[in-house]
């Protein structure tokens, strides 16, 4: 459910404040794991360069086990590198026989194991392993316990349930401020009525405590999306909220909200800062849309749209950028194209999180054309 991973030329390419927060919290939690378990000495006798993509580390993982034996921190670590290629039915089968090994290093691997069942969709077998580690082990450990309760929030996100999720989260994050919690944590409140103002502070604490850029543009998204909600706004060139003088106060009020003010200093801060704008010129035009201005909205979708289309590998696209794209076009109303480039986004895996931004442009939209259709 993630997104694929990128080549070379496409992280050149790509700017890392606009990149989904899985990424960044996989390279986390396996050096968390290197660090608790002592692996680095393992990975340096295997000849193992952190440059490499995971296929080849896979390759010296197999030939390590190959030639010494398998231990439990090889599974462990080549279990790693196949969850980071999406080959959940071989990461499982590694961590299973890692556990066999009834070393130090099992609570990590079973925790790992759970994480993988909830990709392949065995949640309710994922929070039978969680609840028997955290009866296990009920002390809170700052090493890994958190890892459990936040866990134990994915499967209720899985889930959709969306209360204990969010409960989960702020649980998880009283230990340790993790960026993907707090996001995670936002989007389960989303779901919940009268939680904007939750939403906000929460994600305003985060930026407090990681100085997470991530967490900015969440931060921006949930301003947008509250004003959004209030104002709803209609296709470009046929006005805001409504017919006349009615539509033309909501726009101001809309406009002079403390949501969007803040919004708009974001928005240009980061836009003054970013090499690549796409995304930032996204949420400007979506603003100007609340606001009225639905000709400099548009003329932000064209230049986002302009900076994103050579950006997008023809063969291997980065979903993120596909995702963006199809925002351009589902606020542009050629929903036909947005529809593909949703289409393509999920045959790529990509986590519902990610997608909501899209499916939300599309929701009041209606296509001219079936889904199925594409190139």
């Amino acid at each position: 459910m993630t997104a694929p991973q990128m080549n070379t030329a496409q992280q050149g390419n790509c700017d890392c404040r606009e990149r989904p927060p899985r990424r960044s919290v996989r390279r986390h939690r396996r050096r968390a794991a290197q660090t608790f378990l002592a692996l680095a000495v393992t990975l340096a006798a295997s000849s193992i360069r952190a440059h490499e993509g995971p296929e080849h580390v896979i390759d010296e993982l197999t030939a390590a086990i190959e030639r010494t034996g398998p231990s439990a921190e090889l599974l462990f670590c080549r279990a790693l590198e196949y969850r980071a290629l999406r080959n959940y039915e071989r990461a499982e089968a590694d961590l299973r026989r890692a556990i066999e090994f009834h070393d130090r290093i099992e609570l990590v691997a079973r925790t790992e194991l759970a994480r993988v069942l909830v990709k392949r969709g065995q949640d309710d077998e994922a929070a039978k392993h969680v609840d028997a580690m955290l009866a296990r082990h009920g002390d809170p450990k700052p090493d890994y316990y958190c890892e459990l309760v936040a866990l134990k929030g994915e499967i209720a996100f899985d889930r959709r349930q969306w209360q204990i999720a969010a409960e989960q989260f702020t649980a998880a994050l009283e230990t340790r401020p993790e960026v993907s919690w707090f996001i995670l944590r936002s989007r389960a409140q989303s779901h919940l009525p009268n939680q904007t103002e939750q939403q906000i502070a929460g994600l305003r604490a985060g930026i407090a405590a990681t100085q997470s850029p991530v967490l900015l543009r969440e931060l921006c998204d949930t301003q947008i999306a509250a004003a959004e909600a209030r104002l709803s706004p209609g296709p470009l060139g046929r006005g805001a909220g409504g017919e006349g003088a009615a539509a033309a106060v909501e726009s101001v009020l809309v406009s002079n909200s403390s949501e969007i003010a803040e919004a708009k200093k974001i928005i240009a801060s980061e836009l003054a800062a970013s090499r690549f704008q796409s995304a930032w010129l996204i949420r400007r035009a979506r603003v100007r849309r609340l606001t009225g201005d639905d000709a400099a909205a548009r003329s932000d979708l064209q230049a986002a749209l302009a900076e994103l289309e050579p950006r997008i590998h023809p063969e291997r696209p980065d979903v993120a950028l596909v995702i963006d794209r199809g925002v351009c076009f589902a606020l542009l109303d050629d929903v036909a194209a947005a529809r593909r480039d949703l289409q393509r986004a999920t045959w790529a895996h990509a986590p519902e999180w990610m997608l909501t931004s899209l499916t939300t442009a599309l929701a009041d939209r209606t296509a001219p054309t079936a889904v199925g259709d594409d190139d």
